[in-house]
């Protein structure tokens, strides 16, 4: 790759954090349509780029980061899950539970730490009990990789 390709590749990737970290002390929901506005880009061309340099869309990019902050809230503060939700730059409670859940595959209060261990236990026991029993889908099988999942 050549280093002027590099050098903007770079400068994308800071420019697009310090946008998603401005909008998360905003408490506001980060938007594709927004950051490319700012850079003076189409969203169709900022999204063909982003995905052939960094292999995810920003749309994506946007949920992983809120979820990875909103996890680290979770496990830190003893704020309420409303609360965590608008500090994850998060619209609305519905959405946070919805791409909380799809990336993580539960449910922001079965994370907290205590229950979410208690949870995960729960469910690999139930897998196998169903596997058991001969029902049920195998677990070996699942995805591993939740985190592609795009939330919406």
């Amino acid at each position: 790759m050549e280093s002027s390709t590099v050098l903007r590749r770079e400068i994308l990737s800071r420019a697009f954090d310090s946008y998603v970290d401005w909008c998360l002390a905003q408490e506001s929901p980060p938007r594709v349509d927004e950051f490319a506005h700012l850079i003076r880009r189409r969203r169709e061309f900022l999204s063909r780029v982003f995905v052939a340099w960094f292999g995810i869309t920003p749309s994506e990019q946007i949920k992983n980061r809120q979820v990875a902050v909103a996890i680290d809230l979770i496990r830190s503060s003893p704020l309420g899950l409303n609360e965590i939700a608008y500090r994850s730059g998060f619209g609305t409670r519905r959405s946070f539970f919805r791409c909380f859940h799809r990336l993580t595959g539960m449910t922001p209060g079965d994370y907290r730490p205590g229950f979410g261990q208690r949870h995960l236990f729960g469910l690999l026991l139930s897998g196998w009990a169903r596997r058991q029993r001969g029902s049920g889908p195998d677990l070996r099988s699942a995805r591993l990789d939740p985190l592609r999942d795009r939330c919406r």
